[in-house]
């Protein structure tokens, strides 16, 4: 049987934190309760892909919301 060296997994973010990294790269949310339940039903990543046209150097344009 094989052993494989512990890797440290990074614990996942609740939706709050999630949302916070988003409002930290310069996403403006208006209505945070809303973009919670959103995170909720679509998925963080999901989320993220559609925003890359909306960022340049891991930041979002300015005036870019979440709703």
């Amino acid at each position: 049987m094989e052993h494989f060296p512990a890797q440290s997994v990074k614990p996942p973010a609740t939706y709050e934190q999630q949302l916070n990294i988003l409002k930290s790269r310069g996403l403006n949310v208006n209505n945070e309760d809303m973009a919670v339940r959103t995170l909720q039903r679509i998925n963080y990543y999901r989320l993220s892909a559609y925003g890359l046209s909306l960022k340049h150097d891991d930041k979002y344009h300015i005036d870019t919301t979440f709703e």
